[in-house]
């Protein structure tokens, strides 16, 4: 009995997540994670940051190539080929991972998800609509556009083909009705994204969208909430995966019946070090019933499993679990002290050279950098828990930037300040 109870316990003690890769030094934030197999894998994400296993996932290799991108998306179309997109530009790769060259640039559109169905026929999605290519990227048509469906502003922000004929993406439109307000919206196209339309609106804006077959698929929201359909998307029924609002940012599903989810955020306040939660979720019964893990701890944004034995999740910060089946129970060695005692103040940020006026505001919003050493890159409005609702590029030559807030909800949002080696985050008030 006692030889039965001690190999029980070591089992368990081994049926956890363990950590791969960690870098607490990093401004490694969004990324994406997929395995063309059951050992190689990719994770890239955040300026130009790659990472590469050969190894199912025991050892993670940077890349470095010699392009300033922040990926969002990326796509094994064949064993070799692999297409990745972040902000206006797409890069590949022909060694299936280890080098990298850009192959086209779209200057002023800035991109989130790609699928492509071969070398030549694909689709980016992002800021300004979904675009569609038939000749291996040479040119573009536009499938749907922001603008042109009746929004101010909007962004698309993930994409998924269950089959040839069958497409979905998820998004959310500032409208431009007299009291503004904003539509969260799923698209679908039944004649191989060559037209969309929207079939479904969400109470909260969607982050994550995962179609199993033509008929069955899901929908992560902002504020933890996944949607189901069984139909393609005529009814919906929706579950609660996190308790206090975390975002589902990815999902998938390994066969009809079992499936996983992964989400969170992260925001570094000056004076307040992180604010950050996570949340693991899986279901054994085709979605009807979801089982979550969430908790304070390094966001995560990306969920992949090989099989019922074999998965990942990857995070702010470079972190990297792999995991075994189980997903409740984190490793001895997760860093907890990143979220709380005295080790906080090494994420810390030193004193700011940066101000915002007037804060509350009613809708225009000014930040001042007052560092010429030290240039803006970009400014990321987030809401509460952790959307990005806007970009703001093209910053790095201005002392004085203008934000219109003026259609945002009243609450509170943050600003995420980026520079080339870091970033600073800032709570601010919209009344």
């Amino acid at each position: 009995m006692l030889v039965f109870l001690l190999f029980f316990w070591l089992c368990n003690v081994s049926a956890q997540w363990a950590i791969k890769h960690l870098n607490e030094t990093s401004w490694f934030y969004e990324n994406i994670l997929k395995f063309r197999d059951d050992s190689l894998g990719l994770c890239m994400g955040d300026h130009s940051v790659i990472l590469k296993t050969e190894d199912a996932g025991e050892t993670w290799e940077a890349r470095e190539p010699d392009i300033n991108v922040n990926f969002r998306d990326f796509q094994f179309v064949s064993d070799s080929l692999v297409y990745a997109v972040g902000e206006s530009r797409l890069v590949k790769s022909s060694d299936a991972g280890d080098t990298w060259h850009l192959f086209q640039s779209i200057n002023g559109k800035r991109f989130n998800s790609l699928w492509f169905f071969s070398s030549d026929t694909g689709f980016v999605a992002g800021y300004d609509g979904i675009y569609r290519t038939v000749d291996g990227c040479s040119t573009w048509d536009t499938a749907w556009s922001i603008t042109q469906s009746g929004y101010k502003y909007g962004v698309l922000k993930q994409m998924n083909f269950p089959t040839a004929q069958i497409g979905y993406a998820v998004g959310f439109g500032r409208n431009q009705h007299t009291n503004p307000s904003f539509d969260y919206f799923l698209l679908k196209s039944i004649d191989s994204g060559a037209s969309w339309v929207s079939i479904k609106t969400f109470p909260d804006p969607p982050e994550s969208v995962c179609f199993i077959n033509r008929d069955t698929g899901f929908v992560g929201t902002e504020s933890g909430d996944i949607y189901k359909t069984s139909d393609g998307g005529s009814t919906w029924t929706g579950s609660q995966l996190a308790e206090y609002g975390i975002p589902v940012k990815s999902i998938q599903f390994i066969s009809e019946m079992k499936g996983f989810a992964a989400g969170g955020f992260m925001v570094m306040l000056l004076k307040d070090g992180i604010y950050s939660n996570f949340l693991i979720s899986e279901t054994a019964d085709g979605g009807e019933t979801w089982k979550s893990y969430d908790t304070t701890g390094i966001a995560l944004n990306s969920v992949w499993f090989v099989n019922d034995t074999l998965g990942f999740v990857s995070g702010d910060l470079e972190l990297i679990m792999k995991s075994n089946g189980i997903t409740d129970q984190l490793p001895g060695d997760y860093p907890w002290y990143l979220f709380g005692g005295g080790s906080i103040e090494q994420k810390k940020l030193p004193d700011s050279r940066i101000s915002i006026h007037p804060n509350p505001t009613d809708g225009i919003l000014f930040v001042r950098n007052m560092d010429s050493d030290r240039p803006i890159e970009s400014i990321r409005l987030l809401s509460v828990s952790g959307q990005t609702i806007d970009i703001t590029d093209a910053v790095s030559n201005k002392d004085l930037i203008q934000l219109d807030l003026s259609g945002l909800r009243s609450g509170i949002y943050f600003l995420r300040i980026i520079f080339a080696d870091n970033m600073e985050g800032l709570k601010i008030i919209k009344q």
